[in-house]
């Protein structure tokens, strides 16, 4: 039977005893599975169908309560009624999974499939929807004891961050101190990794890093420098601490008592770190102390980007000019930076090094996003858009607002479907809602330029389309002024005649505009 049939067939088959309960379990699996949307409200009945045929206590029981997890599945931040709905099921099938060891495969399947199926709430913003889930999956995991230590430690390390954006400070500490044992004691190669996500949280004891060893200890200091940077600035104790830490870090690969792809990587954190501050010498010597030739193509390709940010950052004050010979140099970087990210692409380096590269590239272009210099980051904007769609980013504001800006390029080059189809990639792509009315307003802008042959209903419609008509006549002055007089009679026809009527009689007055503006105000005070 093909596979797109089986649902139907059981639909037909329902009720017969020839159907084992645990069938209709498989085949909602594989509906799933294969994306077989339509046929959700078949999939719900085939659910429903085992469950009242009593069935026993065995894995499809908890295989049904992750299909109906999967159902639930929520397609953006906003519906935490629906992540709600899926947190139970999930917890179902854990606690079940918890029962026995025949059954612990259960408990590793559901954090799979949660991770999956939050991923809208799996940022910074939203993180604090999905805490309370993520300390049940880490204890769960840790129950069963799983060999798959690297899964563990990344939903751990998420879960740890959660509870700092939950304000929950306290237990995010203890939770450190007992991830930092645990990787110490079962997998001590990913220490790094994990002291690298949690120092920017300030929850490592700096006491406990002494015991580490120093590649580990050296990873803890330039996240501490970067977490201390960020919240009170440069200053010379910090800039001096910088210098040690680069003298540390030279002499450990020196000494060899820290692997030279750690020394780099280190070298290379500290470089983008004080990008920002405008420390041109300090990155300029990580980056010529970085081991040559770099073999690694991910971190060549980073390398890459810094420079190119490099190239603007060494403008120091002129940096947000937009003199011609400042617009020029900020073109150079942008496109190194952009060929670079191509490069990148066709190299197939994975999804960290493609994200970074959109952000630099990115930020290059910030001061381009002005309507009469923004076409001539067109292409920019378009490989980001793509690139952050095809590594499905978790950075949502960022695309967010490349898709908006996108989507005004197109505007002002009168491509109003691609305009159209870019403001409303951006509108799903805004968890918190940030944009909404400013995207919603572009649309409505678009919607009154593409139904030319709509009438217009009400009054603001009316204006709406009448000024639509009047940005597309910009460069007519004599075009432009018919337009706007007819706007003003129809959003206020008494005040706006009356106010023409008094700047008519006082044109000759040098002192005009004043004298309109005390009347006005004298209007006001009356009417109210």
């Amino acid at each position: 039977m093909h596979q797109f049939d089986f649902i139907p067939y059981i639909s037909e088959r329902k009720g017969s005893e020839s159907l084992s309960p645990d069938l209709y379990v498989t085949c909602a699996e594989t509906a799933i599975s294969i994306n077989l949307v339509r046929h959700y409200d078949l999939i719900e009945e085939a659910l429903a169908l085992y469950a009242s045929l009593k069935p026993k206590e065995n894995q499809f029981l908890a295989r049904s309560y992750l299909c109906y997890a999967s159902l639930h599945r929520p397609n953006s931040s906003r519906e935490t009624d629906k992540l709600e709905k899926c947190n139970s099921f999930i917890m179902k099938a854990i606690e079940f999974g918890l029962s026995s060891q025949r059954y612990h495969f259960i408990v590793m399947n559901s954090s799979i499939l949660f991770w999956k199926l939050a991923r809208p709430f799996l940022f910074a913003q939203s993180l604090h929807h999905v805490c309370k889930m993520l300390g049940i999956i880490v204890n769960a995991l840790k129950t069963i004891q799983i060999d798959d230590t690297k899964w563990l430690l990344n939903v751990y390390v998420i879960y740890i961050e959660s509870l700092c954006r939950s304000d929950e400070l306290s237990l995010a500490e203890t939770e450190t101190q007992a991830i930092i044992k645990f990787a110490k004691d079962e997998c001590t190669e990913d220490l790094p990794t994990i002291v690298s996500k949690l120092s920017k949280f300030s929850l490592i004891n700096p006491d406990e890093m002494s015991t580490l060893p120093l590649d580990v200890m050296l990873i803890y200091e330039v996240n501490n420098l970067k977490t201390r940077l960020k919240k009170y600035g440069k200053d010379r104790k910090l800039i001096s601490e910088v210098d040690d830490v680069i003298a540390k870090i030279l002499e450990g690969a020196e000494s060899e008592q820290v692997h030279v792809v750690t020394s780099d990587s280190l070298l290379f954190e500290v470089a983008i770190t004080f990008l920002q501050p405008r420390m041109p010498d300090k990155v300029l010597l990580c980056f010529d102390s970085i081991t040559k030739p770099v073999t690694d193509t991910n971190f060549k390709y980073r390398i890459k980007f810094a420079q190119a940010d490099l190239i603007v950052k060494s403008l120091n004050e002129d940096e947000m000019s937009y003199k011609k010979s400042v617009l020029s140099i900020r073109g150079k970087a942008i496109s190194n930076a952009q060929e670079a990210l191509v490069n990148a692409r066709k190299d197939d380096c994975d999804a960290a090094t493609i994200q970074s590269g959109c952000t630099t590239l990115w930020n290059l272009c910030l001061p381009l996003l002005q309507p009469n210099l923004r076409h001539m980051i067109l292409s920019c904007l378009q490989i980001i858009t793509t690139l952050l769609e095809d590594i499905d980013s978790m950075s949502v504001l960022l695309r967010c607002q490349a898709h908006m800006e996108l989507a005004k390029c197109f505007e002002d080059q009168e491509k109003l479907v691609d305009a159209l189809e870019h403001f409303n990639k951006a509108l799903t792509l805004d968890p918190e809602g940030k944009y909404k009315d400013t995207i919603k307003h572009f649309l409505k802008s678009i919607n009154l330029r593409t139904n030319v042959y709509q009438k217009p209903q009400s009054v603001d419609e009316k204006a709406g389309f009448l000024l639509e008509q009047a940005k597309m006549l910009k460069n007519s002055r004599s075009g432009i002024q018919p337009l706007l007089l007819k706007i003003g009679n129809l959003l206020a026809p008494s005040t706006f005649n009356w106010g023409l009527n008094e700047l008519s009689e006082n044109s000759t007055n040098c002192n005009s505009i004043i004298v309109l503006r005390e009347k006005i105000i004298k209007y006001r005070e009356a009417s109210e």
